[in-house]
């Protein structure tokens, strides 16, 4: 019963963030999902901590339920799912309402899966916006006895201040809560970004040119360079809008005996306490350096792919850009290697001969094996290792 209840609160607290502007708008799918991950935390701490009183008062009446959803994996990090009755497999939120949405099951949420991939529901296009009205929102809250007096009052309060939030905003909340939590993020990311690297390096240096899966160097570079790309975002660039969200959250939320407020701050710790915490500023390092080191290696994967002299000649459309960021990932690399607080990192590299490489496909195992002992100082210079042992 209670995964009803909690898919009618996800579907009152989407409505007014759709219905916010002149013309009904949906959300993309990794923000949706950031939504659903933050509602619930804050629904839940809020449901734990039923019956306590801020103002040396009467108890509060409960939050009668938890959000039931648990979080599983997922590519960049956990998302809410469950596991089905049908040989317990795993379905996520999105897969769940869209089940619902084609049996004509309570469509509070509609879901927009891409058009050339309709069967993916996961996929980063997908888009979710409101299946309710003005009348049948009014039904859930007012006329229903879905939700009580108190839940009421903080859902109105919730969607208050989440509609006037956008995708990215919604996106840095959901995905941060705290430093150790934000550390764990990035490292997450940093562990599957080596293993990518590894495998691409490794598909290069071998006699094959695709593997048993059927994937090249090449694409296993692109997987590595949006793995490198998501532990910049989570080691940096999230913290403005996680910042501003805060602050707006801080400013606007006036919920009864303070309920609301005291849920969000006790579970989404400042901006300062996360990026200013020094196992987070470490680790942001280390993406800068994944990301530098990302450029360089789809760069040179690219240019390995075309100039296979065994196969037919393959041209990405996004080729001239891909160059252009492995020159800058070179450049980035020559700033490391000026760093006085790295005296030692790439004492005998030469990046001379991987811009020759990029620019004009000369002396390939030269660069190749400059390529090798830089990935390995770059590691060797890296943190997270020692830091995912402390948490």
């Amino acid at each position: 019963m209670n995964y009803a209840k909690a898919h009618r609160l996800f579907g009152v607290l989407l409505y007014p963030w759709c219905t916010h502007t002149d013309a009904t708008r949906a959300m993309s799918s990794i923000p949706f999902d950031k939504l659903i991950t933050l509602s619930s935390r804050l629904w839940n701490a809020l449901a734990k901590n039923s019956g306590e009183s801020t103002t040396g008062g009467e108890l509060s009446t409960p939050v009668s339920f938890l959000v039931p959803h648990r979080l599983f994996p997922g590519k960049h990090g956990p998302g809410h799912g469950m596991l089905t009755h049908d040989e317990g497999k795993l379905k996520y939120i999105g897969e769940i309402l869209y089940l619902h949405q084609k049996l004509g099951i309570q469509q509070d949420i509609v879901v927009k899966p891409p058009e050339e991939n309709k069967d993916e529901i996961t996929h980063e296009k997908t888009v979710f916006t409101t299946g309710l009205t003005p009348t049948t929102k009014s039904g859930i809250l007012e006329r229903s006895n879905i939700f009580n007096d108190s839940e009421r009052i903080i859902i109105d309060e919730l969607a208050e201040i989440l509609r006037h939030l956008n995708e990215e905003e919604i996106r840095a909340l959901g995905t941060h809560e705290n430093a150790d939590q934000t550390a764990g993020a990035i490292i997450f990311e940093l562990d599957h970004w080596k293993k990518f690297i590894n495998y691409a390096i490794d598909l290069i240096a071998g006699s094959r040119i695709i593997d048993d899966k059927g994937r090249n160097a090449f694409w296993y570079s692109i997987e590595a360079f949006e793995y490198a790309d998501e532990a910049v975002r989570k080691s940096k660039t999230n913290m403005k809008a996680y910042n501003e969200a805060w602050n707006r959250f801080d400013k606007h939320i006036v919920e009864r005996e303070g309920l609301i407020l005291k849920a969000f701050i006790k579970k989404q710790k400042k901006a300062p306490s996360i990026w200013d915490a020094t196992k987070v500023h470490d680790l942001s390092i280390d993406a800068q350096k994944a990301m530098s080191f990302s450029k360089i290696l789809r760069a040179f994967s690219l240019c390995k792919q075309i100039f296979e002299p065994s196969r037919p000649i393959v041209f990405s459309k996004h080729q001239d850009s891909i160059i252009t960021e492995g020159l800058e990932g070179i450049s980035e690399i020559r700033d490391l290697m000026k760093n006085p607080l790295q005296p030692k990192l790439f004492k005998n590299m030469n990046t001379q001969s991987i811009e020759v490489y990029l620019t004009q496909r000369k002396n390939f195992e030269e660069t190749f094996q400059n390529l090798k002992d830089i990935k390995l100082e770059l590691l060797d210079s890296m943190s997270w290792e020692n830091i995912k042992k402390q948490l």
